[in-house]
């Protein structure tokens, strides 16, 4: 059975490894993985309580991390480790959050995501609608989906984070 808790300030190193070992490769592609870099932006940013960890039978095997702002949600992180991916927990989770926030009414989801994961919700390029990500990255990983009809029609320039966001970087 899958649970979710509130992530503690325990929780880091386990954060920080499951992050290392399902972002490394992804991250060295883009922008280079410095060991010390990486871990000093992690510990500028880790605010536990924006994190849940997600278990299986009490065990810890990922994390999840959801944003509001607005009539938006930023699905920032939901990360499995290797050993329980390709199970349909990931996908579980991603339905369960878009099916509660649309009962919710959110209008739309950000992501910057997998470019071959995300796109089997529906989500799409969000440059298709003009929207750009505040940092360089390429165009099939910033990612839509618009929860109400037309709900992009009208939107255009970047996505705007929380000041924490760039005071990390």
């Amino acid at each position: 059975m899958i649970h979710l808790r509130l992530a503690t300030p325990d929780d880091s190193e386990f954060l920080y490894n499951l992050k290392k070992q399902t972002l490394k490769e992804y991250i060295t592609q883009i922008w280079g993985w410095n060991e010390k870099d990486q871990r000093d932006y992690y510990k500028k940013i880790f605010e536990p309580d924006k994190y849940h960890i997600i278990q299986q039978n009490g065990e810890d095997i990922g994390c999840l991390s959801i944003e509001e702002q607005h009539n938006k949600i930023m699905l920032n992180i939901i990360e499995i480790t290797p050993e329980y991916q390709n199970k349909g927990i990931g996908s579980k989770l991603v339905k369960t959050g878009l099916q509660i926030a649309k009962e919710n009414n959110f209008d739309i989801v950000i992501v910057v995501g997998h470019p071959k994961y995300y796109p089997r919700f529906g989500f799409k390029p969000a440059g298709n609608w003009g929207i750009k990500h505040p940092f360089d990255v390429p165009n099939d990983v910033f990612l839509a989906l618009e929860l109400k009809d037309n709900a992009l029609k009208n939107c255009r320039g970047k996505v705007e984070y929380p000041k924490e966001y760039y005071e990390a970087m």
